[in-house]
């Protein structure tokens, strides 16, 4: 199995993003806001915001919060070996990640 969590407790960084995507004439923007309101719970929340453009013209906005799991990595590794699994943290290397900070858990079953 592969787990690839987006963050660790330990390594949590606030992140925004930016960006959108048109498709003849329609199209949407997007503002991504991640961020942790409360360092001493295990969640962080992401915000989203949605502008949208039509074929017509007419624009709308949409919102969407998420809340997320934010759990240290020691966490993820004994509730993966305690359900039966060998686990190896591999470095992920990705163009559009920081480099060094982003790893996977490799869980074999024993």
């Amino acid at each position: 199995m592969l787990v690839v969590p987006d963050h660790f407790k330990e390594t949590y960084k606030p992140v925004t993003g930016s960006g959108g995507h048109d498709r003849g004439t329609k199209s949407m923007r997007y503002l991504e806001w991640n961020f942790d309101p409360d360092t001493k719970d295990n969640t962080h929340e992401c915000h989203f915001a949605y502008l949208l453009k039509d074929r017509r013209g007419r624009m709308r906005i949409e919102y969407d919060r998420h809340i997320m799991g934010l759990f240290p990595k020691a966490v993820w590794l004994k509730l993966l070996r305690d359900a039966g699994f060998r686990v190896k943290i591999v470095p992920i290397a990705h163009t559009e990640l920081e480099p060094g900070t982003y790893q996977a858990l490799v869980a074999v079953k024993k």
